[in-house]
């Protein structure tokens, strides 16, 4: 074969490559991705968990959010619909933490504030992690009284917050 022969097959390849790409991602991205795989697995939806990755990745790049992005957020925090809807919920914590220097910083602490009491002891250490990175002083008054959970591994939490953050020994 001569050798524009074989740059024109590479190139269409190359384009057939770029074009399979193109079509297929939107698909890939909800459907075969890590993340859409893990949520199947585990029971989930997995366009709720892509789209609490995107908003999450949305307020860790920009800092910022919509109005819709934070109603998500609101419905993402309370979402119970499998067995394993806690890293829906730590995925809006995530994306809330980032928002700790804009207009929504206060309501973002108040409803971080409010997982503190979330059934799943992983979904209050995460919460009160992230609480105490955007209000260390909030932070070690949650820290306080979590010292009480029924939980082993939050009071463990709790106590480190407050030996790390206010230099009290647990």
């Amino acid at each position: 074969m001569s050798r524009k022969k074989l740059f024109a097959i590479g190139i269409g390849i190359a384009l057939g490559v770029l074009v399979g790409v193109i079509l297929f991602w939107p698909y890939y991205h909800t459907h075969w991705s890590p993340e859409a795989r893990l949520a199947r697995a585990t029971g989930m939806d997995p366009t709720v968990y892509v789209r609490a990755r995107d908003i999450d990745m949305k307020a860790r790049h920009t800092h910022s959010l919509s109005s819709a992005d934070m109603a998500q957020i609101k419905t993402f925090l309370n979402y119970e619909a499998s067995n394993r809807p806690s890293i829906i919920r730590m995925r809006a914590i995530d994306a809330l933490t980032q928002l700790r220097h804009t207009p929504y910083a206060v309501e973002a602490q108040r409803l971080i504030q409010t997982k503190l009491s979330d059934p799943d002891p992983y979904v209050r250490i995460f919460a009160l992690r992230h609480l105490n990175a955007m209000n260390p002083q909030l932070g070690a008054q949650e820290a306080e009284r979590l010292l009480f959970d029924p939980n082993e591994d939050v009071r463990s939490e709790a106590s480190l917050i407050l030996k790390y953050d206010k230099g009290v020994q647990p």
